[in-house]
């Protein structure tokens, strides 16, 4: 609500003034702050809104769209007219202080090829380290999330040294699986189907060919493809079991809200749980039965 009286702050060039105005014509704001800070040239005033944005002040029915946004306290920034922002850290909130680092950034990134650390304005220089992350210099590297971040490419050389230690992983795995499928159960058979999958992908991929160069290049047999449709549908239904079973689930666990210790409800909980494990062993059997 919009009172006779109006309560500012104001800065100007490092100084910070605060004072009531009673009334709310605009004309005797500024002579007051004129008065205030001794200034005979003309100047613009710009207040602080909700959105952490200086808005432009210089009539009476902005005056008082202001004093709506902020009726506590009214921040106001003085500048001279024709002369560069002066904008004093004590008037700024955290989250405008953010947005003008954002800025700062940016402008340095696409002019000097600067690289800026994540919290702080920092200054440009060839081996400073400023904020959280660090400032480097030009050629530096970008940490803000904002702008983006500049990646070194892995070499050759380390990609292989990791495809080398996964392949060693997945060797290890299948070995403590054993060579015989009989004394394995079904969860750990298909354990070892996949990492076998694994296996064959990595290899492939080091002697140079695609893995998945046979389906982009459309030559599946006319069976495979239909195999393939086959599982597919038969995946979906399953699928489709998995999402009726959790909706029941759910739904006996509201029940149970009211009707707690319910031994009905619990057995049925206790079916439900067992049938989408049944179900989720059946899904990625069917999946590991594709042709790829």
């Amino acid at each position: 609500m919009i009172t006779n009286t109006v309560h500012c702050k104001v800065s100007f060039n490092g100084q910070i003034r605060r004072f009531a105005l009673d009334c709310t014509e605009f004309t005797s704001l500024k002579e007051t702050i004129a008065r205030l800070l001794s200034l005979n040239d003309e100047f613009v005033l710009k207040y602080l809104d909700d959105e952490s944005d200086y808005v432009t002040l210089d009539k009476t029915e902005e005056l008082k769209t202001a004093l709506i946004v902020s009726p506590k306290l009214l921040r106001i920034l003085v500048d001279k007219k024709d002369a560069p922002s002066t904008i004093s850290d004590d008037c700024l909130s955290k989250k405008y202080r953010k947005r003008q680092c954002k800025q700062h950034e940016r402008k340095d990134h696409h002019g000097h090829h600067g690289h800026h650390g994540h919290k702080g304005y920092g200054h440009h220089g060839h081996h400073e380290h400023h904020g959280q992350h660090g400032h480097h210099g030009h050629h530096g590297h970008h940490g803000h999330k904002g702008c983006g971040k500049d990646r070194h490419p892995r070499s050759d050389e380390e990609r292989n040294v990791r495809k080398l230690k996964k392949l060693a992983f997945i060797n290890q795995c299948l070995v403590d699986l054993g060579s015989d499928d009989s004394l394995l159960t079904p969860h750990a058979l298909i354990k070892k189907q996949r990492l076998l999958k694994k296996k064959q992908r990595i290899e492939s991929k080091q002697r140079g060919d695609c893995y998945h160069q046979k389906k982009r290049q459309g030559l599946l047999t006319p069976e495979e493809e239909q195999k393939n449709r086959s599982l597919k549908g038969q995946i979906l239904s399953v699928k489709m079991d998995m999402a009726k079973i959790k909706a029941r689930q759910l739904e006996i666990k509201m029940m149970m809200q009211d009707k707690v210790g319910d031994k009905p409800l619990m057995d049925e909980l206790v079916a439900l749980k067992e049938k989408k494990k049944l179900l989720s062993t059946q899904k990625r059997a069917l999946v590991d039965q594709m042709h790829i």
